[in-house]
């Protein structure tokens, strides 16, 4: 795991919340790995890990998640009120996030497909993971990983499920 500069990227950022406290490595196993080790430390919400590349990115149901050089890797520590009810919402809302920025910058039609994967011309090209820690009943905290599928060349997906 090796760590970029983050300083001159968060200078260019309009965040409030989410995003405030920033790690940028170059590669490591899964970004939720790294969001979790730094929430269990005390990584305050919004606490966001981006990495280049992923050697053991994951998605639902512990599908591989292919995260090649170039791709769009990030995990969110969340920790609603402890009146939270966590539910499949999270990622939810994370892959409706993801639909509306690619909109937004690309102007193309992406869509959610239940509960979780962002697709375009009916290929998947994003999705969302939530994975949360637990005392007893009580939420400490969730991550979200948010990965998506550019910068390199779709023939490297071929075989992926």
């Amino acid at each position: 795991m090796s760590l970029i500069e983050s300083d001159s990227l968060l200078s260019k950022l309009r965040i409030s919340k989410i995003g405030q406290s920033l790690l940028i490595l170059e590669e490591c196993t899964s970004t939720n790995d790294i969001a979790a080790q730094m929430a269990n430390a005390g990584a305050p919400h919004g606490f966001t890990v981006f990495a280049e590349k992923q050697t053991q990115g994951r998605g639902r149901h512990d599908r591989t998640w292919f995260s090649p050089e170039g791709g769009i890797r990030a995990s969110v520590v969340l920790r609603p009120p402890r009146s939270f009810e966590p539910s499949e919402g999270i990622q939810l809302i994370g892959a409706l996030a993801m639909v509306q920025a690619i909109s937004a910058l690309h102007k193309i039609k992406t869509s959610v497909r239940w509960p979780n994967d962002v697709m375009f011309n009916n290929r998947k090209l994003a999705g969302a993971l939530v994975e949360a820690r637990f005392t007893g009943n009580l939420l400490e905290y969730a991550i979200l990983g948010l990965g998506v599928n550019v910068n390199f060349p779709s023939s490297l997906l071929t075989g992926v499920a």
